[in-house]
């Protein structure tokens, strides 16, 4: 297959994959905050929403949509870090609430949940500084999904 036009097969793939995860993201995110009671739950999805909005600005960075930047997108990383930093802190205690999606196997092995936002949140970190170029984001942003999709197949509904 020439070479040009499959690049341009993997690069509209790659396109939307990342216009897929990010309506996936957003739209559960905001139907799931509707009528949530719970404070403590509220707090956790409003975390995973902000680590979903984080992937869409980096997904508009790879995509091209907005002009590659490696500070901000640096820097949009680091946020998904410091965010990840909290996760073990805000599933400590056994929420509930219907529109939660958080599976109670993450208090059946707390640690095992815990080391795994560990892991997204060190991932996200040293990544912060090594993107220098959009083909850098790319790989960022797969190692990222790769934690999220970690964590999210064992403990999300």
């Amino acid at each position: 297959m020439n070479y040009l036009i499959q690049s341009k097969i993997e690069s509209y793939s790659m396109k939307n994959f990342f216009y897929a995860v990010g309506i996936i993201f957003l739209s559960s995110s905001s139907i799931a905050h509707d009528d949530v009671q719970n404070k403590a739950v509220k707090a956790r999805m409003q975390a995973m929403k902000e680590i979903a909005s984080n992937i869409k600005a980096l997904k508009g960075i790879a995509k091209g949509s907005v002009s590659f930047d490696n500070s901000k997108a640096g820097a949009i990383v680091l946020q998904i870090a410091d965010i990840a930093k909290k996760v073990p802190s805000l599933f400590e205690q056994e929420e509930t609430d219907p529109k939660s999606k958080a599976k109670p196997e993450i208090w059946f092995d707390y640690e095992d949940f815990s080391l795994r936002a560990k892991r997204l949140e060190k991932v996200a970190f040293n990544l912060s500084k090594t993107i220098s170029n959009p083909q850098d984001l790319k790989m960022a942003m797969r190692q990222l999904g790769g934690a999220c999709k970690s964590c999210h197949e064992l403990y999300k509904n």
